[in-house]
C-alpha cells in the first residue's frame, strides 16, 4: 500500500514535498523543552537517524516499535489532516506516528494518557481521525500508558537497544546459532559461558536472531530458545482502536 497522496492545502491530507530536503520532514518539529517537559531523540537502527519523541509514553512507544519483529520502520509526526470540527470549520491535526509492517502496510498512531481518552473533545477528534484515515485504507490506533509501560519488557529493552548494532566476528554468529539450534533451548548463563560472555548473546536477543521471553526480568537463569519464522509477525504492542477507544 503506498502513503496518502497529497491532495493541496485545501485537502484533507499535507504531507512532505515529494523531494523532501532532509531524510525525514516532520509536518510538525518538536516541542522544545519548557516548563520541566523532556522531549528528545531516540537513536533508531530501523529508521537509520534519531527519532524525536515529545513525552516520556512516546519514547517508550519509539522502544516497542524499535523492537517490534513486524514494524518495519516508523515515523514521527508524518502527516496532517484537517478534520470536521464544530460550526462547520476544519482542525489540524497530525498523529504522533506512521508505521510501516514488513508488507509495507501504513498505519497511524497517536500516543495519548488513559486519562485524556475521557476528554469528549479529545475523543472527538480522535474518532474522527480514525474516520478519515480507516475511509483512505489506514489503520489508526491509539497507544495509552497501560500498553506502553510493561515493565520488565521496556527495562529489557532498553538494556538490549546498546546491542542492535553489535557486530559479530568472524564464524561467532554461525558458531552462535548451530549451538543453540543443536541444543534447542539452553539459559541466558549456559549460553554465555559458551560464547565466552555476555555481549554476544545479548547482540543476538537484541537482532531478534534467538528468542526469550522479553516480559520477564533477564537473569543467569533465563531460557533461551532459537528464534522461530513466525516470531516476526508479532508486535510487542496492541493497540485500541475506534470506537472503543477506553
Amino acid at each position: 500500500m503506498t502513503k496518502i497522496s497529497s491532495v493541496g492545502p485545501s485537502g484533507p491530507w499535507r504531507q512532505p514535498s515529494a523531494v523532501p530536503t532532509k531524510p525525514h520532514q516532520r509536518m510538525r518539529e518538536p516541542v522544545s523543552p519548557s516548563k520541566g517537559r523532556v522531549v528528545g531523540y531516540y537513536s533508531s537502527c530501523k529508521n537509520n537517524r534519531g527519532t524525536a519523541w515529545e513525552s516520556q509514553l512516546e519514547l517508550k512507544a519509539c522502544t516497542l516499535f524499535e523492537f517490534s519483529p513486524s514494524i518495519r520502520s516508523y515515523q514521527e509526526q508524518p502527516i496532517t489532516l484537517w478534520l470536521p470540527a464544530r460550526y462547520d470549520k476544519l482542525s489540524r491535526y497530525t498523529p504522533d506516528f506512521e508505521i510501516t509492517d514488513l508488507n509495507g502496510l501504513v498505519s497511524y498512531v497517536e500516543v495519548k494518557p488513559e486519562s485524556k481518552l475521557k476528554d469528549p473533545l479529545i475523543r472527538e477528534t480522535l474518532l474522527a481521525a480514525s474516520t478519515l484515515l480507516e475511509k483512505q485504507g489506514y489503520p489508526y490506533f491509539v497507544l495509552t500508558e497501560k500498553e506502553l509501560l510493561q515493565q520488565h519488557l521496556i527495562r529489557n529493552l532498553t538494556v538490549l537497544k546498546a546491542y542492535k548494532r553489535y557486530e559479530f566476528e568472524a564464524n561467532e554468529l554461525l558458531r552462535a546459532i548451530n549451538w543453540i539450534t543443536i541444543q534447542g533451548q539452553s539459559t541466558y548463563r549456559d549460553f554465555s559461558n559458551y560464547m565466552g560472555g555476555p555481549k554476544a548473546v545479548l547482540a543476538l536477543i537484541a537482532q531478534q536472531l534467538i528468542a526469550t521471553d522479553l516480559y520477564q526480568p533477564l537473569s543467569l537463569t533465563t531460557p533461551i530458545w532459537p528464534t522461530e519464522e513466525s516470531n516476526h509477525e508479532n508486535n510487542l504492542f496492541k493497540g485500541r482502536f475506534a470506537p472503543d477507544f477506553e
